[in-house]
């Protein structure tokens, strides 16, 4: 029947409402669906037993992105098991540093493991969900000391463990990268351990491009314009 029919331009006009509406109310439910979802690993990774296992880490975890010269006379004592390649960063550029790490026993090792497992489930949700828009952000301002300086400890037994799991928590790495802007802002002179460059980079060009976005449209546009008036 053609659109011309004033009965079938109407059912088609109410049809393509109906549809806009059943699309905007499966919308909200996929993102409360994935709000909730980040409420809960939010709240798991907020328990008192969470909170217990970071402070272990935060007390008892050497800082891998300090103390050179520590390190380097307890790897010459023969007091370190492993050596990890890593660069650290100080906001400006990488310097390649060879880390000696210590072995950490059956406690330590436990509480590293579930330490980095919820960082890295809170990380999945962030970065794959259907969030709100402007909750990443505040998420990131909220926690980026807490992230980097965990992060810092327990990154070289990370690479330690991607020896034999390649693809181990890199949710949680790709939340440090980002948190780690936030947390320059609140505190000078700080550095972040980064296992390997190629993610680094892969974050701050997308962060580069976000900044840039908005000015390179203008330009877009400001040529067509210009190529308009030119014909």
């Amino acid at each position: 029947m053609p659109l011309g029919d004033p009965i079938s331009f109407a059912a088609f006009v109410v049809s393509m409402i109906a549809l806009a509406f059943t699309y905007r109310q499966m919308r909200i439910a996929e993102e409360r669906f994935s709000l909730d979802a980040f409420m809960r690993s939010l709240e798991e990774l907020g328990s008192d037993e969470a909170r217990e296992k970071r402070n272990y880490i935060l007390n008892n975890f050497p800082d891998y992105s300090i103390s050179d010269v520590k390190i380097e006379k307890q790897s010459i004592a023969g007091l370190m098991d492993y050596e990890v390649p890593v660069w650290l960063y100080d906001g400006n550029g990488a310097k390649k540093e060879i880390l000696a790490v210590r072995k950490i026993g059956n406690t330590d090792e436990k509480y590293f493991v579930d330490v980095a497992v919820g960082f890295d489930r809170v990380g999945f949700m962030l970065f794959e969900l259907d969030l709100p828009k402007g909750l990443k952000d505040a998420y990131f301002r909220w926690m980026a000391s807490t992230i980097c300086d965990v992060w810092n400890k327990i990154a070289p037994y990370i690479y330690i463990r991607r020896q034999k799991r390649v693809n181990y928590t890199p949710y949680f790495e790709e939340m440090a990268y980002q948190a780690y802007s936030y947390y320059r802002k609140q505190k000078k002179n700080v550095k972040l351990v980064c296992l390997k460059l190629k993610p680094f980079e892969r974050v701050w060009g997308r962060s580069l491009h976000v900044i840039l976005k908005p000015y390179i449209f203008k330009l877009h546009f400001s040529v067509i314009r210009k190529s308009q008036k030119d014909q």
